[in-house]
């Protein structure tokens, strides 16, 4: 068996089916106070910035005007609304909003507001960017999601539905927890830890690939979890709570068939007695 093979699949997979191109910058800058108004100037063939600035509670739904709006970068600086997005856009900033959910199609969010929530909705791919030092992350029925935690000590928690892939790459020491949206859940889910000082809490089956010193919590439904370190010299310390063995393997080598045996090669079981 090749090494790496237990290299987190679910980032690489959300990262290449994500990830088109770069935002490029826009020409010009356009703030608009109301529904009508943002529509308006998606419609414009000219790249832009176009920021939508209101007070306006309720629910704010932002159609896609026939890839108009492609060119241009949104900026939502709603607080007091609940945003519906269909639009694909070059890129999309949350900087203020009470809930923001993407039906839009391969968008990158850039979180800055960390009150509000974050839904990724059924058949949604999108990538999410973690600009404040707190997220609220739900993944829905079979979307596919790329998390990248740029923000040192951030407290990220993902809610993960059933279907879903889900890869989070973190490149500042973060807390990140992750979760079912209920028992019967069956998703990929798969975590790249690039900081020292991280902290992964997780409730579902994990795989995860560690490059510095961390610390993970493998609660119950992480059972069969694996947990991946670049090299022998990574310290990391699994507190298992889960009902079954956790596997930390060195240099993405499989277990034993006999899990009994594991630890004789560069494998530790966690949890099993």
């Amino acid at each position: 068996m090749q090494k790496r093979v237990l290299k987190v699949l679910a980032i690489l997979l959300v990262l290449v089916m994500v990830i088109g191109s770069v935002p490029v910058s826009a020409a010009k800058k356009v703030t608009a106070t109301s529904k009508k108004k943002v529509e308006k100037a998606l419609k414009k063939t000219k790249a832009a910035t176009v920021t939508f600035a209101t007070e306006q509670d309720g629910t704010i739904v932002i159609h896609s005007q026939d890839g108009k709006e492609n060119n241009k970068k949104l900026v939502i600086n709603t607080p007091n609304a609940d945003i519906v997005n269909y639009g694909s856009f070059k890129s999309v900033s949350i900087v203020a909003c009470k809930s923001y959910k993407e039906k839009g199609e391969a968008n990158t969010l850039y979180v800055k507001d960390e009150d509000a929530q974050i839904k990724i909705c059924k058949d949604t791919a999108a990538k999410v960017v973690i600009q404040t030092e707190k997220a609220n992350i739900i993944v829905n029925d079979n979307a596919l999601v790329a998390i990248d935690c740029r923000t040192e000590g951030a407290d990220v928690d993902v809610t993960v539905a059933d279907g879903a892939m889900v890869g989070v790459e973190v490149k500042k020491a973060a807390d990140v927890t992750v979760e079912p949206k209920d028992e019967s859940v069956s998703a990929i889910v798969g975590v790249e830890n690039k900081a020292e000082g991280t902290k992964l809490t997780t409730s579902m089956p994990t795989l995860l690939e560690t490059y510095q010193d961390m610390e993970i919590v493998a609660n119950k439904g992480s059972e069969g979890s694996i947990f991946d370190k670049a090299n022998d010299a990574i310290d990391v310390n699994v507190d298992n709570k889960s009902e079954e063995p956790v596997f930390v393997t060195v240099g993405g080598e499989l277990p034993s068939t006999n899990p009994d045996n594991a630890s004789t090669a560069a494998i530790t079981v966690e949890g099993l007695n």
